[in-house]
């Protein structure tokens, strides 16, 4: 394990989506397809705000809470409801691509 010392929360979590990034970049050179597999709450939320304005392959990407609590997308407690409107907010996704589409809460109403 490499302890990394970051001197604020920002510069820790620019560092976290860049990591995230280049995976996703290496992973869809060779994959049609590829998961992220991302927690919920409020921790996350800045690295799906950097996340959501990169230039990746969206589409392609399907974004997985790997701890949605079995509530309505309606509830302010919904972690998939908080994700989604994260994510919606980059560029990208506002001009329509579909990886607002990809958050697995599709799943998640399927199963209920």
């Amino acid at each position: 394990m490499n302890l990394i010392d970051y001197p604020d929360r920002e510069l820790m979590m620019l560092a976290l989506a860049d990591k995230v990034a280049s995976q996703l970049r290496r992973a869809l050179e060779v994959e049609e397809r590829v998961t992220l597999c991302v927690p919920g709450g409020t921790t996350p939320g800045p690295v799906f705000d950097i996340l959501s304005g990169l230039d990746l392959d969206w589409a392609r990407v399907w974004v997985l809470l790997n701890d949605e609590r079995w509530v309505d997308e309606t509830s302010p407690r919904s972690n998939t409801a908080s994700a989604s409107a994260r994510w919606n907010s980059g560029d990208k996704l506002a001009a329509g691509t579909s990886k607002n589409r990809n958050i697995a809460s599709i799943a998640l109403r399927a199963a209920s």
